[in-house]
């Protein structure tokens, strides 16, 4: 990120002694301190700061696992929001590789409030082996008309149990049988 997004060295304040500046933010999700320094033109200082928060009028947060095992049953939470001023119809789509069996689906169709926050679970079963990396891919995808937002990991899947490893060192002789 830039430390300086905009510098402006000269504004001119109306009667009241407010200005309007315009600037763009980065499409990324953040937030950003806004700091203005200036002097009037009896040479007294002043200061104002504020943070401005940049957030997608629409959005989903899914945690996902870094790792599961075959077997595994995974409840897998994703937390919808909606920032904006009115109530938003929403289509959630969700693929899930081939090591996983989907047993509760999520919602296809949603409806959030204004400034509502709602959470839903997609309950999957590990099938997989972890033989193909792709197997592992988790994705959800959110659509309000032209809000859109997504998340998509591929997850690694491991075999049931530990890995092990046997190593014999010694001397052979005649015969020898390990079981």
């Amino acid at each position: 990120f830039r430390e300086t997004i905009l510098w402006t060295p000269s504004v001119k304040t109306d009667g009241d002694g407010k200005a309007k500046v315009d600037f763009n933010l980065n499409d990324s999700v953040t937030s950003i301190r806004a700091t203005a320094q200036g002097v009037t033109a009896g040479g007294s200082a002043g200061l104002g700061e504020t943070t401005i928060q940049s957030k997608l009028p629409i959005s989903l947060a899914v945690k996902m696992p870094n790792e599961v095992s075959a077997g595994d049953v995974i409840r897998l939470p994703i937390t919808l929001t909606n920032e904006t001023r009115s109530r938003q119809k929403a289509t959630l789509r969700s693929d899930f590789g081939k090591a996983f069996k989907v047993i509760k689906p999520l919602p296809r169709q949603v409806t959030l409030d204004s400034k509502q926050r709602r959470s839903y679970y997609a309950e999957l079963r590990v099938v997989g082996d972890g033989k193909t990396k792709a197997d592992g891919l988790l994705a959800v995808r959110l659509d309000a008309r032209s809000l859109k937002d997504e998340v998509e990991k591929t997850v690694k899947v491991v075999p049931l149990g530990f890995p092990q490893e046997v190593s014999l060192s010694g001397t052979l002789a005649d015969k020898s049988k390990h079981d």
